[in-house]
């Protein structure tokens, strides 16, 4: 186990390096070759090809503009990179109520950030004018007065 992932260590003396075919990958001393995989390598392989494919390329580019950018935020800032929940039921209520808190989050940033309207007009059009400032007095935020000449 390395950082609580599965992890397999080969090692080897530098004579028997000569014919591998893992020898550039290798590090290490003088006196000792050695090579850390992960125990999954296989499974890793097979999804990079799948990933390289012209169909794994589109649904990449999909899933990074929609799917990445949340489930990013959720392993940085609210703590989920690894769950100490017992059982798949458990585990996902918890990513639950994660997703439940991020989505709050932007509900709370929506409301807290209105958006302003604009309106434009011409000088000379007081009665207009005078519709516009009764509508600000009523609603003080919801409206950005922007006069031209």
């Amino acid at each position: 186990m390395e950082n609580g992932f599965a992890t397999h260590y080969y090692h080897a003396r530098v004579k028997e390096c000569g014919v591998c075919a893992f020898k550039k990958q290798c590090c290490g001393n003088k006196r000792r070759q050695s090579l850390t995989f992960s125990v999954y390598r296989h499974y890793h392989q097979r999804m990079q090809q799948r990933i390289e494919s012209k169909e794994g390329k589109r649904m990449k580019r999909r899933r990074m503009a929609t799917v990445e950018p949340v489930f990013g935020s959720l392993l940085n800032y609210y703590g989920m990179k690894r769950s100490n929940a017992k059982g798949k039921q458990a585990a996902h209520k918890m990513m639950l109520m994660a997703a439940c808190a991020y989505n709050l989050q932007k509900l709370i940033t929506c409301f807290n950030h209105p958006r302003a309207k604009a309106q434009v007009l011409p000088l000379g059009q007081e009665l207009a004018l005078y519709f516009i400032l009764l509508y600000v007095v009523q609603q003080p935020r919801a409206i950005k007065l922007t006069l031209f000449k």
